[in-house]
């Protein structure tokens, strides 16, 4: 399943404050952290 970043504002908004959003950053295979530069990362406040 996607979202557009509006997508994702309409769906969220009404209880969660947006703080940052940005596409993640590519992680190498071997790496322990997860990234995929067409995924969506963001931080969200609790309204």
């Amino acid at each position: 399943m996607a979202y557009s970043e509006e997508k994702l504002r309409s769906i969220l908004s009404a209880h969660f404050e947006l703080i940052e959003i940005r596409y993640m950053k590519e992680q190498e295979q071997d790496n322990e952290l997860f990234g995929q530069s067409f995924l969506w990362a963001s931080l969200w406040r609790k309204k």
